[in-house]
């Protein structure tokens, strides 16, 4: 026995347009969720690629702001470094003369001194002869 099967039959014709229909349905289904998949892992991976690029970006424009930030700091180290060695030397200037004054002092004390002792040297050799000649006077007298 052997079916034969009217493929023009309106029913028969609706069956397979219906199995047709799911099949390329359930088909597209699968593929799109693919692609869709597929896009997805595209996406992520684009947007990995931006988020790499935008760290490198912001990593360049941090070592830029170090080394400028580095820069002032130097200058401003060496600006005070040379305000540090002009106050050093002025110092040292002011000691030199205030030193150079006080050796001129102490010569003009030292030979004050020298003058004094003179001076007193003179006044105690008069003294003495006048105490010789008073003792002298009064050893006669007695």
């Amino acid at each position: 026995m052997q079916l034969q099967i009217d493929l023009n039959s309106p029913e028969i014709r609706k069956i397979l347009l219906g199995l047709i229909d799911e099949a390329i349905r359930e088909r597209l289904k699968e593929y799109v969720m693919e692609r869709e998949k597929e896009a997805k892992e595209i996406s992520i991976v684009e947007r990995l690629l931006k988020i790499e690029e935008e760290l490198r970006a912001q990593r360049e424009l941090s070592d830029k702001r170090f080394e400028a930030i580095l820069q002032k700091m130097n200058a401003h180290f060496e600006a005070s470094n040379a305000r540090f060695e002009a106050t050093q030397m002025d110092m040292n200037t002011r000691f030199e003369a205030m030193n150079a004054k006080f050796e001129a002092l102490v010569k003009e004390m030292s030979s004050g001194f020298e003058a004094m002792n003179a001076r007193f040297e003179t006044l105690v050799i008069d003294m003495n002869t006048r105490f010789e000649a008073m003792q002298k006077d009064m050893n006669s007298r007695f």
